[in-house]
């Protein structure tokens, strides 16, 4: 069990929907996932896949794609697993390419080939999008039990947490989202490595 982590309110396992998002409690046992936000993208049957929202890497839009028109929109490092695929996240009053609904006007692409296109469509802006290298993927049992030991509560995403330009603003709008039970948690140290 979370040490941290006694209120009786947390929230138990349910099932984890697209358009979810997982907050990690703090001090979570796998220090990779130490104050993430996670949306979940994808459940199949044994399931669940997602990616990390809050924590940018170096790389900007160009660096994959070459020259584009616009100011580069972010990248962010999606999770551990295979790292050199790319997903986008992206928000348009259309599913221009056949992107999977995460919530309302905002679509998941596990597929980067028609990427450019949707730059060079004039139909977007890149504010609109976030390129995710990675992701994370659990089976349900696996997810459950992880539930049960208190390492992650669930929220529904919104287009504010997601679309913001600030790794701490995005997890500071999270936590915020679950109510003053859980405000202590933004009063922990970026790195408590360091402490």
């Amino acid at each position: 069990m979370n040490p941290f982590y006694n209120n009786p309110n947390f929230a138990p396992y349910t099932d984890v929907q697209v358009g979810d998002i997982l907050i990690a409690a703090p001090f979570p046992p796998d220090a990779y996932f130490y104050a993430t936000v996670i949306a979940i993208t994808e459940c199949t049957e044994n399931e669940v896949f997602g990616l990390v929202i809050n924590k940018e890497c170096s790389l900007q839009i160009e660096n994959i794609f070459g020259q584009i028109k616009a100011e580069a929109s972010r990248i962010l490092y999606g999770g551990r697993l295979k790292p050199n695929h790319v997903q986008f996240i992206y928000r348009s009053a259309e599913n221009y390419l056949g992107g999977s609904l995460l919530f309302c006007n905002t679509y998941h692409v596990k597929h980067s080939k028609n990427f450019n296109k949707l730059l060079y469509s004039n139909n977007i802006n890149i504010q609109d999008i976030r390129a995710y290298l990675g992701h994370c993927c659990w089976q349900k049992e696996q997810l459950e039990e992880e539930f049960k030991n208190k390492y992650w509560i669930k929220a529904r995403l919104s287009e504010k947490i997601l679309f913001n330009n600030s790794d701490y603003q995005c997890r500071q709008l999270a936590v915020k989202r679950l109510g003053n039970d859980y405000i202590s948690w933004l009063l922990l140290p970026d790195y408590p490595e360091l402490n």
